[in-house]
């Protein structure tokens, strides 16, 4: 579990939280795939507020926020 310490920064892992110290293959797995979406997620958000600000810039008018978008 160790390799995910430092991808995760919400989460605080240590010996004493009584959590198991083992993952099965299909949780790492899920782990990893749950790891990636947000990766994605990420990048997609970057690109769709760069988008945005673009488009936003080109109209001639302030940024779009994205509480602005809902």
């Amino acid at each position: 579990m160790s390799r995910y310490d430092h991808h995760h920064h919400h989460a605080t892992i240590a010996p004493e939280d009584g959590l198991p110290t083992v993952v099965c293959s299909s949780c790492r797995d899920q782990l990893e795939s749950c790891h990636r979406f947000r990766r994605v997620a990420h990048r997609t958000q970057k690109s769709l507020q760069s988008y945005l600000s673009y488009t936003a810039a080109l109209a001639g008018s302030e940024e779009v926020s994205p509480k602005r978008m809902n």
